[in-house]
């Protein structure tokens, strides 16, 4: 990814992270970055992934905080995935599928975590993001995928509207669920899918409904 990220997001690199000099090689580099070189040892503690690779160090996009009294804009969806990689990978499936903005509970990961910076494929650098409030928390009118709702087939998307994806493991607060949960029909012998597989089935239905011009 980094190549790629170099490419095409020059501006947000600040840093390159090398062990020897033939590693530029490895990298075309056309951004005003600093390059600098590392004693291996170090390097390896930092290069947590074990790339071997040059490291970027880019700079963090600011988020700013949800505002609850705006209608949302196409669809939206609240976040509470505490696991990093699942929170790249959805934010992955949000900028295929075009989502309008994600919106971060306090149960969320950090979206700059670097394992949600790799499974995202540097989606969450190109993806809307907002602080939200705790999953706990009045958060409007949205819907929900729950295996207590009514199915996905039979349900007709709005234009605009909110998704939230709960927590892992704990699924949805008690006093989330209700009459704007959805569920996936599947095979009784399996209680549920991964969050992101389910989020990718969701997202996909929408477009079906509200194709992406």
């Amino acid at each position: 990814m980094s190549q790629n990220f170099l490419n095409r997001h020059p501006e947000r690199i600040s840093d390159i992270l090398l062990t020897s000099p033939e590693q530029t090689e490895l990298l075309s580099i056309t951004s005003p970055s600093t390059l600098f070189l590392l004693e291996k040892d170090l390097f390896r503690q930092i290069d947590i992934f074990s790339t071997n690779f040059p490291i970027l160090v880019g700079r963090q996009p600011a988020i700013s905080n949800w505002d609850p009294s705006l209608p949302p804009q196409g669809l939206e969806v609240f976040s509470a995935l505490g696991d990093p990689s699942n929170l790249g990978a959805l934010l992955r499936c949000c900028e295929a599928f075009k989502v309008g903005k994600v919106i971060l509970l306090q149960e969320s990961t950090h979206p700059f975590h670097p394992k949600t910076v790799r499974s995202s494929a540097g989606s969450c650098f190109r993806t809307k993001l907002e602080w939200g409030p705790s999953i706990q928390q009045d958060l409007g009118d949205f819907f929900a995928l729950d295996n207590s709702g009514r199915s996905l087939t039979e349900f007709s998307w709005p234009q605009s509207g909110r998704l939230l994806f709960g927590e892992e493991g704990n699924g949805l607060p008690l006093n989330k669920r209700g009459s704007l949960c959805l569920k996936i029909p599947m095979s009784e012998d399996l209680e549920s899918l991964n969050a992101v597989s389910a989020a990718s089935i969701a997202l996909f239905h929408y477009r079906l409904q509200h194709p992406l011009n």
